[in-house]
């Protein structure tokens, strides 16, 4: 799964993982770009970000080697 978010940018829907990451019964697995579309879609802006590994921070590829994003996000006026 890591190579599809990877190369594709969004969690993949798969037979396996049948559903979009906010509507899963199950774990929420989730890319960057799928979190920054979900704010766009509902009226939020991405005023920062970061993304951590092993407790640092990761601006190499991110969405394949961070373990933890923390986004700031305001409502759009």
């Amino acid at each position: 799964m890591r190579l599809q978010v990877f190369f594709g940018g969004i969690t993949p829907v798969t037979p396996s993982l049948p559903y979009m990451w906010y509507n899963t019964p199950n774990v929420h697995f989730i890319s960057i770009k799928d979190f920054e579309e979900y704010c766009e879609k509902r009226g939020f802006s991405v005023l920062d970000s970061v993304f951590i590994r092993k407790n640092r921070v990761t601006k190499i590829l991110p969405n394949l080697f961070a373990d933890t994003a923390i986004f700031m996000i305001s409502m759009k006026r």
